[in-house]
């Protein structure tokens, strides 16, 4: 919903017929903010061939990690298939100032998977890693962590630490679909 930045778009190809449309194209930017992260740089290439929509490589730079994502849609089923990576993303830049009452530093690394269903239901996958986790001036170490989506509810689980301190969070749930969005825990 929210996006600041200009994106260049260098090539763009189209061709095809009126029955079996072909668009192609290529597209970057440099520090772009989305939904307030800010993102070094980006880039994207992508086709339309009739009804499917490829995204063959999406790409951003946030700090000094890397995402990287795939994926299909077809129009005409009205369903599709994404893939995402990301390598070390720093968390203060996924969690900036402002957003929480806690100063949260490390990184965090994962891979993931999600669907779109001819009725539209989503459904995904998420799963990865915490390494060098500091809350305020508390450092907790690293972990590993999952969250998932079955078209209802949003589950997850983490748990990082060291002898000392850690956090663990099990069976996290949220339903979107209820009014007031309850938490169960």
């Amino acid at each position: 919903d929210e996006a600041l930045g200009a994106v260049k778009v260098p090539k763009i190809t189209v061709g095809g017929t009126l029955k079996e449309p072909l668009v192609a194209g290529q597209a970057f930017g440099d520090d772009l903010v989305l939904e307030g992260i800010r993102v070094d740089h980006a880039e994207i290439s992508s086709t339309l061939k009739g009804t499917v929509a490829n995204v063959e490589s999406l790409s951003a730079s946030i700090g000094k990690g890397k995402l990287s994502a795939s994926g299909r849609y077809d129009y005409a089923k009205k369903s599709g298939n994404f893939a995402i990576k990301a390598d070390d993303l720093a968390l203060d830049r996924l969690t900036p100032a402002g957003k929480g009452a806690s100063n949260v530093t490390g990184t965090v690394s994962g891979l993931g998977t999600a669907s779109i269903s001819p009725s539209g239901t989503w459904r995904g996958k998420l799963s990865g890693t915490l390494q060098n986790v500091v809350v305020n001036t508390a450092p907790f170490g690293g972990g590993n962590w999952n969250v998932a989506y079955d078209g209802e509810t949003i589950t997850g689980a983490a748990s990082i630490g060291k002898l000392d301190r850690f956090l663990l969070l099990e069976n996290v749930g949220y339903r979107p679909s209820d009014e007031i969005g309850r938490a169960s825990w």
